[in-house]
């Protein structure tokens, strides 16, 4: 085990706004996502960064050291300069570059760092108190061969979460397609009804009760779910149906509201869903998944806000102004093959998203095992 700062250095080389030649790369907290992707880089002109930044190369790794729990840590493969909130590490002779910026990737190194900032509104790790980091230091040749072990199952990883991305985009562009040559129908004419959620109370007991967080995401998440007990009469009125589309009416956040899933489940249990959901239950000259999709595409989504209000810092939309929203609706047997391909991309999903899960327990061992010492 030895410090940080015996086997690499904080490579603080500040270069002035002047200094900054056109087309100079620069790198802000922003442009890297957790984990280290560097998600994109942008070129600056000569006067377009205002104070001074610090400079890279690829030998270096770049360490964020504002809010370090969200794990900043990138390897550039390129040279730049970067926001002076953004380290650059510069491995010494003994230390691999790539094995580096998986240990300070790992999960106790991010909590460690969490709990060594200054600052409560900007926590920010101080360069010294990285520098005293303990790391363990093998012989070259294994720092090499664990860096190549885990950047492979990362790059697996990484791979999946692309093909689950891009099947996304595929459905976008199908649907825009279809709905750029439709004829528009107001969306109350393409529902039998809207209702309102029950304002029960939730607790241990009961029938399941969908609330807006399983709805957020703009589909069903079953993982929190809460319960209530209703009179039957209740039950029978707000019991979901399969291909009954949830929307949110009200909430504080406005890309919240309008928030649309389609029910869809294939258990046997009974589900209502709470006052703050409104349902609404296609007709038959629909289908439920093409006008989910439709409700959560840019273009719905711009509909729902512009027909939303906002009062004392709450955005709501009720049923009136859900049933004027114009819907682009194509021949039923449009519908029914965009469904068909949705249905077979989302089978593709749920097992590309079970491996990704499994990549990721693979992963969370390997990091365990290779830095143990």
């Amino acid at each position: 085990m030895v410090r940080l700062g015996e086997v690499a250095r904080i490579d603080r080389r500040s270069v002035q706004p002047e200094d900054i030649a056109d087309g100079q790369v620069y790198l802000g907290l922003e442009h890297i996502e957790t984990g280290g992707h560097i998600a994109t880089a942008n070129a600056v002109n000569a006067g377009d960064l205002k104070s001074s930044k610090f400079a890279f190369d690829t030998r270096h790794v770049l360490f964020g050291k504002l809010r370090p729990n969200l794990a900043k840590v990138a390897r550039p493969p390129f040279e730049g300069v970067c926001s002076t909130d953004i380290v650059p590490i510069l491995p010494g002779p003994n230390l691999d570059r790539d094995y580096l910026a998986n240990f300070l990737l790992t999960p106790q190194i991010v909590d460690w760092a969490s709990s060594r900032t200054s600052g409560v509104n900007l926590p920010r790790l101080s360069p010294s108190v990285l520098e005293g980091l303990e790391i363990p230091l093998p012989p070259l040749p294994d720092q090499r061969r664990i860096a190549s072990i885990l950047d492979e199952v990362d790059a697996l990883r990484t791979a999946r979460r692309t093909a689950i991305s891009r099947s996304g985009l595929v459905i976008a562009e199908a649907l825009s397609g279809i709905s750029a040559s439709s004829d528009l129908t107001e969306l109350g004419d393409l529902v039998e009804e809207f209702r309102y959620g029950t304002s029960a109370k939730s607790g241990p007991t009961g029938l399941p009760v969908l609330r807006i967080p399983n709805v957020s995401r703009r589909s069903l998440d079953f993982t929190d779910l809460k319960f209530v007990e209703l009179p039957q009469a209740e039950v029978d009125r707000l019991k979901l149906h399969p291909g009954d589309l949830l929307i949110v009416r009200s909430n504080g956040n406005p890309d919240l509201v309008g928030a649309t899933a389609m029910f869809q489940i294939s258990d046997q249990k009974t589900y209502v869903y709470a006052s703050y959901l409104i349902r609404a239950r296609p007709r038959r000259s629909v289908v439920p998944i093409y006008l989910a999709h439709y409700l959560s595409s840019p273009a719905g989504r711009a509909a729902l806000r512009a027909g939303a209000r906002t009062s004392a810092g709450q955005y709501n939309i009720n049923t009136k102004a859900l049933a004027a929203i114009k819907v682009p609706v194509p021949a039923l047997a449009v519908q029914l093959d965009f469904a068909e391909k949705v249905q077979l991309l989302e089978r593709s999903n749920a097992l590309m998203r079970a491996h990704l899960a499994k990549l990721d327990e693979l992963f969370a061992a390997l990091q365990h095992r290779a830095f143990r010492g």
